[in-house]
């Protein structure tokens, strides 16, 4: 009973999770837009702007086998952006990615996910953003794999409704990004995704190749 009680409660959370990053995400660009910058003594003037990016992905589920296509993107903040929702992220050259991902898991099933990472960049990125830099992330997505019914073939076979999964999915991640000039950023990342829900795992790797532009800030 408790957990039907908490896979109801599930579509709430998601849904207030991902509100409150909005807001937040709005709050940052007020704030912007009047003027009002807590800068540290280290930090820029003026914070760069996001960056929108979207592109392929191809990924392996375990138990499954063979790679899947899929698409993922995400709003980028470096640190300097980042702080003006958090400031401690300067101090910890630590960037946030608010990103989405949808990628075929298995015949017939798909994978849906949102969520937050913490990017952790491996040289300074703080002051100025260098033609590339490694990167490694973690974070926690919103996370639901449907499926489709399957139709009794005879009189002997169990037919099945379609449905769903849904819960909390962890997410690691490591990759580059690129700069080939300051309005294109080019992402290129492996992930992992951990999804275990109702007996079923559908955790498993992915790569990803991301291309973004700048967006008004």
């Amino acid at each position: 009973m408790k957990s039907r009680r908490l896979k109801r409660r599930l579509p709430g959370l998601a849904a207030t999770c991902l509100v409150a990053t909005g807001v937040l995400l709005a709050c940052a660009v007020s704030a912007r837009a009047g003027g009002v910058l807590r800068s540290s003594l280290d930090r820029p003037d003026a914070a760069p702007p996001p960056f929108l990016t979207l592109g392929p992905s191809l990924g392996d589920t375990r138990g499954e086998g063979g790679f899947r296509p899929g698409v993922s993107g995400g709003l980028v903040l470096s640190p300097a952006a980042g702080a003006e929702i958090f400031p401690p992220l300067y101090d910890f050259n630590l960037g946030l990615v608010l990103h989405g991902e949808y990628r075929s898991v298995a015949r017939g099933r798909d994978l849906v996910a949102a969520g937050l990472v913490a990017r952790r960049y491996l040289g300074d990125v703080r002051r100025e953003a260098p033609a590339r830099a490694a990167f490694v992330g973690l974070g926690l997505d919103i996370a639901q794999i449907s499926y489709p019914g399957v139709a009794a073939a005879d009189s002997a076979a169990t037919a099945t409704a379609a449905g769903e999964l849904r819960n909390y999915s962890g997410v690691l991640e490591a990759g580059w990004e690129l700069r080939p000039s300051p309005r294109t950023l080019v992402v290129a990342l492996v992930r992992w995704r951990r999804f275990v829900d109702l007996g079923f795992d559908y955790s498993g790797w992915s790569c990803h190749l991301q291309a973004g532009f700048p967006v008004p800030w």
